[in-house]
């Protein structure tokens, strides 16, 4: 069980049918520009940071491949595991010694997440705010959300 009460040793079924579609989302994700991490770091914040450190210090060849970036941390996945819901932090490459080097805006990359999702066949929601996370639906809770 986890600290919280849930039992992770079996995980949620939507978890089983959606991390392999996700998984193959993240490699066309990673072949079309962005760097996208699963189950990475402890926390967003530090994922978000550590990925942010990694952009700054690429060089400059290297850096012009990548058009932003897309992760999960360790404890969403535990969330994803129990729950069957996922919710994805995104944003383009900017960084603060870098804040103008936008080939991609953070918008623009949700909407490339969201392709390909779609082409993947991953339900996800997302309001197309670059503000909010792009949640990865689980199925189950959708048809409850319809029947109320």
């Amino acid at each position: 069980m986890s600290r919280f009460g849930y039992n992770t040793s079996n995980p949620h079924p939507d978890y089983e049918t959606l991390k392999p579609l996700i998984g193959n989302a993240f490699k066309t994700l990673r072949r079309r520009g962005l760097i996208a991490r699963q189950n990475f770091m402890c926390c967003s914040s530090c994922a978000g940071y550590d990925l942010a450190t990694r952009i700054e210090k690429m060089k400059a060849e290297k850096r012009k491949k990548v058009m932003g970036m897309v992760y999960y941390c360790t404890q969403s996945e535990t969330s994803f595991k129990e729950h069957g819901d996922l919710y994805l932090q995104y944003s383009d490459r900017s960084t603060n010694k870098r804040p103008d080097d936008i080939p991609m805006t953070t918008k623009e990359v949700g909407n490339l997440i969201c392709d390909v999702f779609k082409e993947v066949g991953v339900p996800f929601e997302w309001s197309g705010k670059e503000s909010q996370c792009i949640h990865v639906v689980n199925p189950e809770n959708e048809k409850a959300r319809d029947n109320k």
